[in-house]
């Protein structure tokens, strides 16, 4: 599912990345200085420009390619940028955001007659909504955010 630590192993996965290469630029007599080196710095501050959007915009399609700031309408409506879902799990862009709130409505939904040995999965089809019957609020603040009971936002 998508919870907190994939997010933060994939932020902190780029962001070494980054620095490494820009640290491997600095060469010796056969390149410029890299104060110079103007190509590299434009890459490498596009690069952590790109790091810090991930980490601190809203919840967009661009997040949800990379699982990281996501909900469940941005990666319903991530799944059309065909280009960019080639970086990510096909079987997530696009998909239902399997958030943390997942446990509680997982929890209803075993209570409910003829799902107790059933594993509820969001599906697309059902716009990543649980069965009515579980008694969770569709338009409820904190399922779209991705609250759960306890507090947990994701």
């Amino acid at each position: 599912g998508d919870h907190y630590d994939p997010a933060v192993v994939a932020f902190v996965l780029l962001l070494s990345l980054g620095n490494t290469a820009y640290v491997n630029t600095y060469g010796g007599d056969f390149r410029r200085h890299i104060l110079s080196n103007w190509g590299v710095n434009v890459a490498y501050t596009a690069v952590l420009g790109a790091l810090l959007w991930l980490l601190f915009a809203p919840p967009c399609r661009f997040n949800c390619i990379f699982r990281i700031n996501c909900d469940t309408e941005y990666s319903l409506a991530s799944g059309d940028w065909t280009p960019l879902a080639w970086f990510s799990s096909s079987r997530l862009v696009g998909g239902c955001f399997l958030g943390p709130q997942l446990r509680d409505i997982q929890a209803r939904v075993q209570q409910l007659p003829g799902y107790s040995s059933t594993f509820f999965e969001p599906r697309k089809a059902d716009l990543c909504l649980p069965p009515a019957a579980a008694g969770v609020r569709y338009d409820d603040p904190a399922y779209i955010a991705g609250y759960d009971d306890i507090g947990c936002y994701g």
